[in-house]
C-alpha cells in the first residue's frame, strides 16, 4: 500500500513539471500571432515589385498560432490537473485519458503516460482511487 502511495505521489510531481513544461513550450505559438499582426499591419503597396505578403496571411497566422496556443494550453492544464486529481486519489479514469494523451509526445509524454498506466491498472491502486474520501 505505501509503494502503491509513494508511486500515486512520483507520478502526481512528474504530471505536474510536464504539465508546466507544456505550457511554457506553448508559448512558442505567441511568435505565429504576433507575426500575423504584423503583416496585418504592413501597408499594401499596389507596386507590382512588393514583397510584402498578402493581408490574409496575417489573418491565417494570428487564427493558426491562437488554436494551437489555446490547444497547447488546454492540454497543459489538463496534465496539472491529472497530478492533482492522483495526489487526491480521484477520477481515476480522467488520469487514463490524460496519460493516453500525453502518449502523443514522445519520448517523454509517452514514459509518462506508460508508466502511468502500468501503475493505474494495479487492483491495489484501483482500490485506493475507490475508496471515499480520496487521499488521506
Amino acid at each position: 500500500m505505501e509503494r502503491d502511495a509513494e508511486h500515486l505521489k512520483l507520478l502526481a510531481l512528474v504530471y505536474y513539471i510536464r504539465g508546466g513544461i507544456n505550457a511554457l513550450f506553448s508559448c512558442i505559438f505567441i511568435i505565429y500571432i504576433v507575426m500575423g499582426g504584423i503583416f496585418l499591419m504592413v501597408p499594401q503597396v499596389s507596386h507590382n515589385n512588393n514583397n510584402a505578403p498578402p493581408a490574409v496571411m496575417g489573418l491565417i497566422f494570428m487564427i493558426l498560432g491562437s488554436a494551437l496556443l489555446v490547444v497547447g494550453w488546454s492540454i497543459a492544464g489538463l496534465t496539472i490537473y491529472a497530478g492533482h486529481c492522483l495526489t487526491r486519489r480521484r477520477h481515476r479514469g480522467f488520469c487514463m485519458v490524460v496519460a493516453a494523451i500525453n502518449c502523443l509526445f514522445i519520448p517523454y509524454g509517452t514514459l509518462l503516460g506508460v508508466f502511468s498506466f502500468m501503475v493505474l491498472q494495479r487492483p491495489s491502486v484501483q482500490q485506493l482511487f475507490d475508496q471515499p474520501g480520496g487521499a488521506p
